[in-house]
């Protein structure tokens, strides 16, 4: 009897698994059929699927990080920078991202020399309003933004993140980004 039980909690287990994988997969691709069978209007649905929004190369227009316990204290920080203070505050250049369709992004870091100081790389996706990237590299790290897109050509993503690599994810972030794959 205690054999049937094992086998019975692993095949549990395997099926949760499996169920969590494919509602994954038909989260990230459940449009894909009413895409492909809707003829009219087919402009109009790629401009307001998220998914094909965020495809492009975005740069920070606008930053502002709440950072609880900054410093592993119960004091607060605030960062909040702008396009006209990003260098004199973040001593960087504007954070750059670009999302492709194939689901992978990457992020830039630069100092003011145009110097590469930092990136990321990984998978992203769109459920509802929510953007989940999985960065791959350098750190597997995994966050969750709230998305709202503009007319002008801006996307804000905002949510929980570990701002300062304190190990805790309590810092409230919020950022604008701006298109620039057409600005080229």
């Amino acid at each position: 009897m205690y054999g049937y039980k094992s086998n019975f909690t692993k095949m549990k287990k395997a099926l949760f698994i499996i169920s969590s994988v494919l509602f994954l997969y038909s989260c990230k691709n459940g449009n894909k059929n009413e895409e492909q069978t809707t003829t009219a209007d087919t402009t109009q649905t790629q401009q307001l699927d998220p998914q094909k929004q965020l495809v492009g190369e975005w740069q920070n227009t606008v930053l502002k990080v709440t950072v609880n316990t900054a410093r592993n204290t119960d004091s607060t920080g605030i960062v909040d920078v702008n396009e006209q203070n990003w260098a004199d505050v973040l001593k960087t250049k504007p954070i750059k991202m670009s999302f492709t369709e194939d689901g992978t992004f990457n992020t830039e870091y630069r100092n003011l020399k145009d110097e590469m100081i930092n990136g990321g790389s990984g998978n992203w996706y769109i459920v509802n309003d929510t953007l989940v990237m999985n960065q791959k590299q350098p750190d597997i790290v995994s966050t969750f933004y709230k998305v709202a897109f503009s007319n002008e050509g801006t996307v804000e993503l905002s949510g929980v993140v570990d701002w300062e690599g304190d190990g805790k994810v309590d810092d409230n972030y919020m950022g604008v980004l701006k298109n620039i794959s057409t600005a080229k």
